[in-house]
């Protein structure tokens, strides 16, 4: 079930202090939120239109995880973002989609093959009509569907501890990350459809690791001019 907030954010009730993290992550890993910068258990609250309780979870995971550092029992102050740490997120998902991608060259079934088809045509459609904001949805679908094809529990469940790593909105800072995406689905895709595994595994590869040094570049430019 989807609730609608006060703000510019919309939340599903399930995981509430899931998408909490996910959102205030999102923020620092994108420069929007800066180091140093308070982090309020009150303020996201209401910014979110949520209970401080799933905020409270939220900003102990991310102190956890290194992003924030706790200030007080409800505020945090936003860490130092280390560069290397965001390549070696990116170069960890690369590999670990990789795999999925070549193991899903060798099992993944019509049903499977079909479900990636129909996610590219809607991703080229969003592509062709300029909605950016559809695009990185359906990358990320694109890229769950080989997972899931790959039908590795491992893989999974390493992929989902690095997406935390790994912002979601950094293709707003590369203009023309939809159209080279849209190029390596679909050699992604042919390579699955041919059971060519190092073909699929390579054509992946290629793909998530282009966006490693674009995004930080943006992220440390980014950073840079809200210090100056």
């Amino acid at each position: 079930m989807t609730i609608k907030t006060e703000g510019e954010f919309t939340l599903n009730r399930s995981s509430l202090s899931d998408q909490v993290a996910s959102v205030i992550r999102e923020q620092i890993l994108t420069g929007r939120l800066k180091p140093g910068e308070s982090v309020l258990q009150l303020d996201w609250a209401k910014r979110l239109g949520v209970s401080r309780m799933p905020v409270r979870d939220a900003i102990r995971r991310l102190c956890t995880e290194g992003v924030l550092v706790s200030t007080g029992s409800n505020s945090a102050k936003v860490a130092s973002i280390n560069p290397e740490e965001v390549y070696f997120a990116y170069e960890m998902s690369a590999l670990a989609l990789s795999f999925a991608a070549r193991r899903a060259a060798a099992v993944a079934t019509r049903e499977e093959i079909a479900e990636l088809e129909e996610i590219h045509e809607r991703f080229r459609d969003a592509v062709n009509a300029g909605e950016n904001g559809e695009a990185q949805k359906l990358n990320w679908l694109f890229h769950r569907a080989v997972t899931r094809a790959s039908k590795s529990h491992q893989i999974r469940a390493l992929l989902r501890v690095l997406s935390i790593s790994v912002p979601l909105s950094v293709y707003g800072m590369i203009p023309e990350w939809p159209r080279h995406a849209l190029d390596d689905h679909q050699r992604v895709l042919d390579a699955i459809k041919a059971k060519d595994s190092e073909g699929a595994s390579k054509a992946m590869y290629e793909h998530v690791n282009a966006v490693s040094e674009p995004t930080v570049t943006g992220i440390v430019d980014r950073l840079s001019s809200q210090e100056s």
